[in-house]
């Protein structure tokens, strides 16, 4: 195999690795996961403004949104996937966000 063949294919691989890693990150909807999987796939040029794979793009955008939205977010992804101790965390962060605390 000459050296081009196997740049080429080490792209490919990396180029769906980093698609499947952001796929679950936006399937758990966990900020980690989400930030690791668009940093690597920055790193290869996937999460370019111009050529942004959809699937990074998506990632991107969550990650963008402001604090409260992306928690509502996280609470509806634990709700659909029934795991209720992690909506409940997820609720207590909102409720966190939501109500000023106060100081006393």
């Amino acid at each position: 195999m000459g050296i081009k063949l196997v740049c080429l294919s080490l792209c490919i691989y990396l180029h769906v690795l980093y698609e499947q890693e952001a796929q679950v990150a936006l399937y758990y909807m966990e900020r980690p996961l989400m930030e690791a999987a668009f940093a690597k796939a920055d790193d290869i040029g996937l999460a370019g403004a111009e050529g942004a794979h959809p699937v990074i793009g998506e990632v991107h955008d969550a990650l963008a949104l402001d604090p409260q939205k992306f928690t509502q977010l996280q609470l509806k992804i634990a709700n659909r996937l029934g795991d209720h101790a992690r909506a409940i965390r997820i609720m207590i962060q909102l409720k966190g966000q939501i109500l000023p605390r106060r100081t006393s």
